[in-house]
């Protein structure tokens, strides 16, 4: 929304089922938006440059690092940074749920608005390679379109809509993680052992299939989601991205859970839980839990 004084956007976040960290290498994933946390930014253009932040956004590197990315935006179009900016986000950063994609996508809708741009994604998935060192564009587009996708790359995807809906629930671990260094870590393994990496990736790309054929079949669906998501987290696992994750996946299994797994980059963030049966209200009290729709 834009008019002379004011611009306004909002955008959900997202949260990614089985397919970490092999976009890049020619992978897929299976990937949802997470419409349940969103991130809201403010713009008046006609104002001196100024940064204002709710508390998601308290710690002074993370104002810092998004005040760097509004004026290396500004710079890609060639203008000098102005305007005031109001960021409110429930998209907590660097645990994997696109908060950086949902920043980027804020600041190329301001643009397109604006008459600066051309293409909204476009402009959005080069800006969040200040974030991520080289993005595969899966965040932009789930966030963008509020779909679930098939996402193979930021122009081969496809829309999918599950035929049964799992009990699934995020679980926030309290770690923080950076992408970034968890991309490198994938990275260098890669680089180190290519044999050990390639049966990695095949397990991964296996993972995604069956979650894509447990979705679609509500009749053997839960058995095959189980197996997908426990493939899934074994790679992380082998790609040393568990670790600091293990007391939390330890008490959701101890509480039920049919299978835990990091749901983004790893070593942090957020994992998601799989239940034959709804959680009951006196877990879900607990508020690092949060319920999904897919």
């Amino acid at each position: 929304m834009m008019n002379k004084d004011i611009f306004f956007s909002r955008h959900c976040g997202k949260w990614i089922l089985t397919g970490e960290h092999i976009l890049v290498r020619g992978g897929h994933a299976l990937s949802f938006p997470l419409r349940e946390l969103c991130l809201d930014m403010q713009y008046k253009p006609n104002a001196p440059l100024s940064f204002l932040f709710d508390r998601e956004f308290s710690d002074s590197k993370k104002n810092k690092f998004f005040e760097s990315a509004v004026k290396q935006a500004f710079s890609h179009i060639g203008k000098e940074p102005a305007g005031a900016f109001y960021l409110s986000s429930k998209i907590p950063l660097g645990y994997g749920l696109g908060s950086s994609a949902a920043f980027c996508l804020s600041l190329s809708d301001l643009f397109f608005q604006l008459g600066y741009i051309q293409n909204i994604v476009e402009f959005a998935w080069n800006l969040e390679h200040t974030f991520h060192g080289k993005s595969s564009g899966s965040d932009i587009q789930t966030i963008y379109h509020k779909k679930s996708l098939i996402f193979k790359s930021s122009k081969n995807f496809e829309f999918f809509e599950p035929k049964w809906h799992p009990h699934i629930y995020l679980y926030n671990t309290g770690i923080s993680s950076s992408t970034k260094k968890c991309v490198e870590k994938v990275s260098n393994l890669f680089d180190q052992s290519q044999e050990k990496s390639n049966t990695i990736y095949k397990q991964m790309e296996k993972s995604v299939d069956q979650s894509i054929e447990a979705l679609s079949n509500p009749s053997k669906g839960l058995r095959l989601l189980i197996q997908a998501m426990t493939e899934a987290c074994d790679c992380f696992e082998e790609w040393g991205l568990l670790e600091p994750l293990r007391p939390s996946i330890e008490k959701l299994k101890s509480l039920g859970a049919l299978a835990v797994k990091p749901t983004g980059a790893g070593a942090g963030g957020y994992l998601i839980g799989l239940w034959k049966n709804s959680l009951p209200s006196s877990q879900l009290d607990d508020e690092n839990f949060l319920p999904i729709s897919l």
